[in-house]
């Protein structure tokens, strides 16, 4: 009678090790469940910098994302990471008055030097601006990763499961 369980045995211990998600298995996960998770990320960062996913129009730095695998004891850990930082933490906190353009130190009272040839829309002199709000954008790929983590792990198991049965 024992023999007659003894395939059902193997494959169950054959879940167990696929889904401790090492090696082949973690890879698998992560080439399911990884692209997920970094969709959601994209589409929280077009709503907070934009399609272009620039915050500043006149500067070419942009918002990225992507994530990384790490090896853990209890299988993997994907960990989803928004670079460069300064530019998430302008999306999320906004920035504080400041000037731009213009002489720094001492500011003399005189009158608005224009820019040079026939455009006069930006003076040189410099422009105190008032600041602006955050959007809140990290807080939004959190809320968006976190809807989505379990769908996410859902597929990557059931993609697990797929290649051991396969065996």
């Amino acid at each position: 009678m024992a023999d007659a369980f003894a395939p059902i045995t193997d494959r169950l211990d054959r879940y167990a090790t696929a889904l401790t998600l090492h090696g082949p298995a973690g890879a698998t996960f992560e080439r399911v469940a990884g692209p997920i998770l970094k969709e959601q990320t994209g589409i929280a960062a077009k709503a907070a910098f934009g399609v272009d996913l620039k915050p500043w129009k006149n500067k070419t730095v942009r918002a990225g994302f992507g994530y990384d695998r790490m090896e853990i004891p209890a299988g993997i850990r994907i960990v989803i990471k928004l670079r460069p930082q300064g530019v998430w933490a302008f999306g999320e906190h906004g920035s504080k008055p400041h000037r731009i353009g213009g002489k720094k130190g001492k500011r003399k009272r005189r009158v608005v030097v224009y820019v040079k040839g026939a455009k006069y829309g930006h003076p040189v002199a410099g422009v105190d601006h008032p600041g602006s709000t955050g959007k809140g954008a990290i807080r939004y790929v959190f809320k968006l990763v976190r809807t989505a983590q379990a769908d996410a792990a859902r597929q990557g198991v059931r993609a697990v499961l797929e290649g051991v049965s396969r065996v």
